[in-house]
């Protein structure tokens, strides 16, 4: 009989996780079709900010895209080091293979945006075992991943408390980490052409100030002139304290970029993050973000 259970593997392009993440029951035991298969290793970096040198840490990302008894790819957590790696994956020699999702958020949306420029492989902004928020989570958001990876169909919607238009929006998703993907512009790992998406945006331990730095430089690159639309999650400890806040926010990024922008809560370095699928095309409708069935976009 065929084990109906999906391998996930485990990988740390990033920080370091957790000593005892094997000991932590890391997916809770209603999750039973998805199997997490963790490597350990030794951190053998003078960086404790690190989970391994470029090398380790670029190896084990490559031997998981290359591993034909694994599904899928999430990372374990995020913090510092996917950039590092960007110019040293052997991009040329991965165009023929297969893609796998990539599950990840915070330092993972330069993975996410490097895939999709280099080889328009779509990932998926969500949860991660290795880290609080997981652990704390009401399940709603790994109930939505297990269902994704597994069936390949995103159905879950995303309420939204704030928008600045009235008509219905659609578009393609794409977007994560703002100060990470910001890191990006003008170098060949950001998509050049984000015509017809929405772009999501969250972030952590950033100012409102640092917040309109990086959205500056997105509108005046002209990354903004022809996308569809601008959807903010949670911004954590980025001194935006209350909904009037984010509402000021939102108005703020509406005005400088002349594009419709929407609030929600359901996703960001928060204890229920909702998987965005990458790529996937959208609709906020209804004061809700409802995702299209069986529509994908590749740039």
């Amino acid at each position: 009989m065929t084990d109906p259970r999906i391998n996930v593997r485990v990988v740390y392009p990033a920080s370091p996780g957790s000593q005892s993440l094997e000991q932590s029951a890391i997916i809770p035991a209603s999750h039973t079709q998805l199997q997490f298969v963790y490597t350990s290793r030794p951190c053998s970096t003078e960086w404790n900010h690190l989970a391994g040198s470029l090398e380790e840490r670029l190896q084990e990302l490559l031997d998981a895209i290359q591993d034909d008894n694994c599904q899928a790819i999430i990372c374990g957590r995020g913090g510092y080091g996917c950039s590092d790696i960007l110019p040293h994956i052997p991009w040329n020699q991965l165009l023929g293979t297969p893609p796998k999702p990539l599950i990840g958020f915070s330092d993972i949306s330069a993975l996410h945006a490097a895939f999709l420029a280099m080889l328009k492989w779509q990932g998926i902004h969500g949860p991660m075992p290795d880290t609080s928020y997981w652990q704390t989570s009401d399940g709603s958001d790994i109930r939505n991943l297990e269902t994704g990876i597994m069936t390949g169909k995103w159905l879950h919607e995303l309420e939204l408390y704030y928008q600045t238009f009235l008509q219905p929006l659609e578009g393609w998703l794409f977007g994560g980490c703002l100060s990470v993907l910001s890191n990006l512009i003008g170098t060949p790992y950001l998509p050049q052409d984000l015509s017809g998406s929405i772009l999501f945006f969250e972030d952590v331990g950033e100012s409102p100030g640092r917040l309109l730095r990086h959205f500056n430089q997105w509108v005046h690159a002209g990354l903004t002139r022809n996308v569809a639309g601008i959807l903010l999650g949670q911004f954590s400890a980025c001194g935006l304290d209350s909904d009037a806040d984010y509402i000021h926010l939102a108005n703020e990024l509406a005005l400088r970029s002349q594009k419709p922008v929407a609030l929600t809560k359901a996703f960001g370095h928060c204890h229920t993050n909702q998987p965005l699928p990458i790529g996937h095309h959208a609709i906020l409708v209804d004061g809700r973000l409802k995702l299209k069935k069986g529509l994908t976009h590749v740039t």
